[in-house]
Formats: structure tokens, C-alpha cells, sequence
């Protein structure tokens, strides 16, 4: 099954999206993330796709929406959104083969945006994450 990671990150009422390279989003502004390799952890794969988009080290709060999307049939997949905090690092600039662009956005900037697919109905989500990365951490014997 194809799973995809995504971060929301607010700092001072402000959100961070990425113009991702990648045709298939259309180069509309998303929040960072993408798709999990192999034997990569979920919160690890949100922290380095964070990290490869924007620049920024993060830390995960924990989830806060998930999404299983079956049509069409080039986003079917199972898509897991975190909230997350900046813990280091620089706004990236420039593009290059992952990102077109960076950037962090007041609510009215984002509502001039064009935004990908279900972007908006993220936006309007709270911050509060639904499951804790304390409540994550399970025993795995």
C-alpha cells in the first residue's frame, strides 16, 4: 500500500507549505512531506521529507488526520498528516528537484494561494494532534 507523510507546522500563527517539483501536485502549495520507503518509520519519514523540503529539523507532536484516498487511482493510499514543531535549522531557498519553493504564510496569504487537493480542509483542522507521540510508543516484541 502506498503511504504518505505529511507535517503541519504553525510558528507564530503562521504555516509552513511547500510547491513541491513533482507534476502530480500540479506545483500548488502543500504541506511538507511524501511518500515512505521501505523499512523507514513513519514519524522518521515525516522528519526527513520535512527536513529535505524545507530545511527545517523538526519534532513530531504527534497525528492529527488520517486520510485513506482511494480515487483517483494516482493518489490511492493511505495518507498520515502530524503536526510537528521547528527544532532547528533555515528556511531553505531556491528550488531544486524536490521543491520549488518554501515558505511561511498568515492566513490570508494562504487563502490567495493555490493550494493542492484536500489542502484546504487541513488548514481548517485544529493543531491539537489526535494521538500523542507518547501514545505512539508501544512495545515492539
Amino acid at each position: 500500500m502506498n503511504v504518505k507523510v505529511f507535517v503541519k507546522i504553525i510558528s507564530d500563527k503562521k504555516l509552513l507549505l511547500i510547491k513541491k517539483s513533482d507534476v502530480k501536485y500540479q506545483h500548488k502549495w502543500y504541506l511538507p512531506g511524501g511518500t515512505v520507503t521501505e523499512k523507514e518509520s513513519l514519524t522518521n519519514a515525516a522528519m526527513r521529507l520535512t527536513a529535505l523540503a524545507t530545511g527545517y529539523d523538526i519534532a513530531i507532536n504527534g497525528i492529527y488526520f488520517l486520510h485513506y484516498i482511494t480515487r483517483p487511482v494516482s493518489l490511492r493510499g493511505l495518507y498520515i498528516y502530524y503536526s510537528g514543531r521547528i527544532l532547528d535549522g533555515k528556511l531553505k531557498s531556491g528550488a531544486d528537484d524536490y521543491t520549488l519553493e518554501s515558505g511561511w504564510f498568515d492566513q490570508k496569504s494562504v487563502d490567495s494561494l493555490e493550494l493542492w487537493f484536500n489542502m484546504p480542509e487541513i488548514i481548517q483542522m485544529g493543531e491539537l494532534p489526535l494521538i500523542s507521540t507518547s501514545q505512539l510508543l508501544f512495545n515492539q516484541d
